[in-house]
């Protein structure tokens, strides 16, 4: 009897001694580790017996400062044979990218799996521990402000029209592209203008674009950043070329990439030198064939009704000859031309940008303004809707007016063009009102 009980017991004991746990193995990040390096973190899973569901690992952890992604392709099948016991397995790497130098700390998370032995079936959860670790940056940028780090970077500038034959009133816009891979286009840098003397700068908000890759290609961020320069004086000026850093995560070194500085000069405006006045002798053409001939050939054609036509036109051109010309040359001046040409920008789709370059470029045009600026201008008005509505335009395009999260403002093109007429008769309104009074006899009744 004492024998039957020690072989039960020793039948029910020998199960639980020799039943077996999976493993876990989590392996060590670098540090310190180098920032914008792509870190690898393994997690490795053995069963006894075979997983009977597939591993449930997260896609990705959330951490301060850090990007954590299961990568795509790294997962590897493991066979072990620990202590007799056959152990299958499971392999899959977290790719870990900082941007920054500090120390951070991946959080702990979970992972649930199920498997078998061919008898029982066990569902368990395994808890993989916190991960802390150190990140510097490379040698050579650790006071620049900002951080790149990437495979490929390009830096370009693009320009509207060529800096030759610039004068006063005169504008230009330089275009700044960056591009990286396997970054976010958020994390490019800002570039900022300078200010200028002689020289009015206007600076759009900054277009962001990540495009993903195509057949396993890396992501392409865009950064796009337009500067609109108005000359407002003559002379010799030079915008600064720019250059970025950023580091080769391939090559492990630290890249640089600019674009070079832009010299141009600027001459005086058209309206600072006065046009000659054309000759009287010059102004229309002299009809220098003998009348006789004329009505001679014409009498002999029958054709004079076209001569007479003709002759009635010629005889309204030569009296008129003066009065066109005036009129002639009061339409190509170059105020006129600038309103034309302002005018012109305004009925096209354009940014808030350019329809404030198009306002100033007429207003620098005038051959003496009446006011020290647009505004004061525009406050010449009887009602001052026009003066409220252009006070609004600037403060939207100098950012002024957006602390409080109101939306840009963009002219439509009737608005602007109505705002453009309404400053040229406010101009003109004051053209006027400045010129001396006719002398005129008092009227003798009483």
């Amino acid at each position: 009897m004492k024998r039957l009980f020690a072989a039960l017991l020793w039948l029910l004991l020998v199960p639980i001694a020799q039943a077996a746990e999976p493993i876990l193995r989590v392996g060590q990040l670098p540090s310190p580790a180098l920032a914008g390096e792509r870190l690898a973190l393994d997690v490795a899973v053995l069963v006894p017996g075979w997983f009977t569901a597939p591993l449930d690992l997260p896609d990705s952890l959330t951490a301060d400062g850090v990007s954590v992604r299961l990568a795509e392709h790294a997962s590897i099948n493991l066979n072990e044979s620990i202590g007799g016991i056959s152990y299958a397995g499971l392999q899959r790497r977290y790719e870990v990218v900082t941007q920054r130098a500090g120390t951070f700390t991946l959080p702990a998370f979970k992972l649930q799996l199920t498997w078998s032995d061919g008898t029982l079936s066990e569902v368990r959860q395994l808890t993989i521990p916190a991960r802390q670790f150190t990140v510097v940056l490379p040698a050579g940028m650790e006071k620049l402000g900002y951080f790149i780090a990437t495979p490929r970077f390009t830096l370009e500038q693009r320009l509207d029209r060529v800096l030759t034959g610039l004068r006063v009133g005169d504008a230009f816009t330089r275009t700044v592209i960056e591009q990286a891979q396997d970054v976010a286009a958020m994390t490019l840098p800002a570039l900022q203008s300078a200010g200028m003397d002689g020289v009015a700068i206007y600076q759009e908000p900054a277009e962001l674009s990540d495009r993903p890759g195509e057949r396993g290609a890396l992501d392409l961020a865009t950064r796009l950043q337009r500067i609109t320069y108005v000359m407002q004086a003559a002379g010799h000026f030079e915008l600064p070329g720019i250059e970025l850093r950023w580091f080769d995560v391939s090559a492990r070194r630290v890249r640089r990439a600019s674009v070079p500085a832009l010299q141009f000069d600027v001459a005086p405006s058209a309206l600072a030198t006065a046009s000659p006045r054309v000759p009287a002798s010059q102004a229309a053409p002299v009809m220098a064939n003998d009348p006789r001939s004329v009505w001679q050939r014409v009498s002999t054609h029958w054709v004079w009704p076209w001569g007479v036509a003709v002759g009635v036109m010629l005889l309204v051109i030569f009296v008129l000859r003066r009065r066109l010309c005036r009129f002639a040359a009061a339409l190509n001046t170059p105020q006129q031309s600038a309103f034309r040409r302002s005018l012109r920008v305004l009925s096209s789709q354009q940014g808030s940008a350019q329809q404030l370059m198009a306002f100033e470029s007429w207003f620098l045009s005038l051959p003496r303004p009446h006011a020290a600026s647009l505004q004061a201008l525009a406050a010449a008005d009887r009602t001052s809707a026009l003066a409220h509505q252009l006070e609004q335009f600037m403060a939207s395009v100098h950012r002024r007016a957006t602390e409080d999260g109101s939306p840009s403002i963009r002219l439509t093109r009737w608005q602007a063009c109505t705002m453009l007429l309404a400053l040229r008769r406010l101009h003109r309104r004051s053209v006027q009102g400045d010129r001396p009074a006719k002398n005129r006899l008092p009227t003798l009744q009483p």
